[in-house]
């Protein structure tokens, strides 16, 4: 309670005392502002923790000045400086009573630090590096962690990693400062693929050269090579001197400088050494080749010879005559069981033989009781002759009369070569002549009745020509005909065989005077050309003989001599009935012999 008991003039000092008033008033209490708040770093979220309190009823506003321009009327709030640095942070409160209360304390804000790093992209299985670049403006950084992007992490400044497989990978690098302030950064780098370094080369023989054949790969990109021999090719070839295994290093590079490498060992078989020897010899006479040939290793399996005559051999040691004298370039190709070729080409020398020339003044073929005579020259100084025969060793002429070779051999210097020459005599018997008569081919003579025919054969020929010509119905042919002969001869035939040989052989036929007649028993007049008239064989010999022909009724219908086989079944011009009829023949000098019969006519029924 207050009173008001006096109250005085200040100018005059005139107090009033006598006063009595007084008032009634409460006094809140006002409100005590507080709070806490730690130091965090730039861009984190500082948590401001409120104590504010008053003694009696509550406390209705709060107003907070964060000292970087900004505010809050949140009782705790938070808040994120942008920037590091010492802040003066003011908090003003109300009470429900209106009373008010502040207070003012400093916060600092760590400053933040800057993740950084620098690394290049690497190789797969090479060693990645990074180099820490990271800074803060104020206190020191104290903490490095690395995630590599693979699982693999590392707390060094400047860590180094081997990645096993190629990609992107993001590396991450998180620092921290003394005060705890932390910053990441992720770069992505790249870990090349590898190429795979692979090449295959086929075994070679000493001395070739061997292809390489590249076989390395890789994902993507290009490749470049390195060759321990000095090449940069793709696929290269090279000589290797001598022959063994040899190591060879292929280092695959990509366009990214990525290397792989491969050493391998490639065979290089030894070569063989091709040669042989062989003496002069004689012209037709065999060259044998003995083979020198040798390989340091493994075995000569194949050999190839080449004569120099477009004459070859396949064998070890061969042996080839040749067809004519001179000096032969031989070559000799040898194989290895690896393949491996070598060729020697040397010389075989054949020596010309001495010349020599056997010669005939005549023919030396030639039918038996003729003769040659064969000569032999030579244009060598110093020979000596040797004939197989007939002659002697000193005879350069020799008659040859028998069938045979003929041969003079002359031997003559520098290596006593020797050469002959020969003429073969071929002496042709004469034919074996024959002849006979009929089928009697063990007789030269035969009989035969009067104006009837035989037969007569030649053989041992190929020309025939007989002699006399009577009777015969040819005089050229082996086999001839003794046409109604009336009287004895003796044939002469003359054979010549292929070779124009000549020799004769004679047949003999007699003449028998005997009256022998054959006589048809048929006759048929139909005008076909065959039996159309009655035919008796011989007759014609025999002019004076008497023919007489009947018919049944013992009517003559003709009679003659001289006949001439013409009756035609005819009777005065007429056609005489089919039907048996009978003949007589008799001759006058053969009272003894008769001849009958019966002739049977038949005609084709029209």
């Amino acid at each position: 309670t207050v009173e008001l008991v006096s109250i005085t003039n200040t100018s005059y000092a005139c107090t009033n005392a006598a006063l009595t008033s007084s008032a009634s008033t409460r006094i809140t209490p006002e409100p005590l502002a507080d709070f806490t708040a730690i130091s965090d770093c730039q861009d984190s979220m500082i948590v401001f923790n409120n104590l504010s309190s008053i003694t009696e009823g509550t406390i209705a506003t709060y107003k907070w000045y964060f000292g970087d321009g900004d505010s809050s009327v949140n009782a705790s709030p938070t808040h994120a400086y942008k920037a590091a640095g010492t802040y003066s942070v003011r908090l003003v409160v109300w009470s429900d009573n209106g009373c008010r209360s502040e207070i003012t304390k400093s916060v600092t804000v760590y400053p933040k630090p800057v993740a950084n790093f620098s690394a290049s992209n690497v190789c797969k299985n090479a060693d990645f590096t990074a180099t820490d670049l990271s800074t803060v403006s104020s206190g020191s950084i104290v903490a490095w962690m690395w995630e590599f992007g693979d699982g693999g992490t590392s707390a060094a400044q400047n860590p180094s990693h081997v990645y096993a497989t190629s990609g992107n990978f993001d590396v991450t690098l998180t620092v921290t400062t003394d005060n705890g302030c932390t910053h990441t950064i992720t770069k992505t780098i790249t870990v090349y693929i590898l190429p795979e370094a692979n090449f295959v080369a086929t075994p070679v023989c000493e001395g070739d050269a061997m292809n390489f054949v590249n076989a390395s790969a890789i994902g993507y990109g290009t490749m470049t090579y390195e060759w321990d021999f000095g090449s940069t090719a793709k696929d290269p070839s090279h000589t290797f001197t001598g022959f063994g295994q040899f190591n060879v290093q292929l280092i695959a590079i990509s366009n990214n400088g990525c290397r792989d490498t491969i050493v391998r060992a490639v065979t290089v078989h030894p070569a063989p050494t091709a040669a042989f020897t062989v003496n002069p010899v004689c012209i037709g006479e065999t060259s044998s080749f003995v083979n020198a040939s040798t390989v340091p290793s493994g075995n000569l399996i194949e050999y190839f010879w080449d004569f120099g005559d477009l004459e070859f051999s396949g064998l070890k040691d061969p042996t080839h005559t040749y067809d004519a004298p001179g000096t032969y370039n031989v070559s000799l190709r040898v194989k290895t069981d690896k393949g491996c070729e070598h060729t020697f080409t040397g010389t075989a020398d054949v020596v010309a033989l001495p010349d020599v020339e056997l010669t005939a003044n005549g023919p030396t073929e030639f039918c038996d009781g003729d003769s040659v005579i064969l000569s032999a020259s030579s244009s060598a100084r110093d020979y000596a002759w040797t004939w197989t025969g007939g002659g002697s060793a000193t005879t350069q002429s020799v008659t040859a009369k028998t069938t045979g070779w003929y041969k003079v051999r002359i031997t003559a210097p520098p290596i006593g070569c020797a050469n002959e020459d020969s003429i073969f005599v071929d002496v042709w018997p004469l034919p074996d002549a024959k002849a006979w008569p009929r089928d009697k081919v063990t007789q030269s003579i035969d009989t035969v009745s009067k104006g009837q025919s035989i037969d007569l054969h030649a053989s041992g020929g190929v020309v025939y020509s007989w002699n006399p010509t009577t009777y015969l119905n040819s005089t050229s042919s082996p086999d001839v005909i003794a046409e109604r002969v009336q009287d004895d001869v003796t044939y002469t035939v003359t054979v010549t065989d292929a070779n124009g040989c000549v020799n004769t052989a004679d047949v003999t036929v007699i003449v028998l005077d005997d009256f022998n007649l054959i006589v048809y028993n048929a006759v048929t007049p139909n005008g076909d050309g065959m039996n159309d008239t009655w035919i008796v064989e011989n007759i014609w010999a025999y002019p004076d003989a008497e023919v007489i022909i009947f018919n049944r009724y013992g009517m003559e219908v003709y009679r003659g001599t001289n006949y001439q086989n013409d009756w035609d079944a005819t009777y005065k011009g007429n056609d005489l009935p089919d039907g048996p009829y009978y003949y007589v023949i008799t001759h006058p000098d053969f009272g003894n012999t008769v001849y009958k019969g019966v002739i049977n006519v038949i005609r084709e029924k029209q």
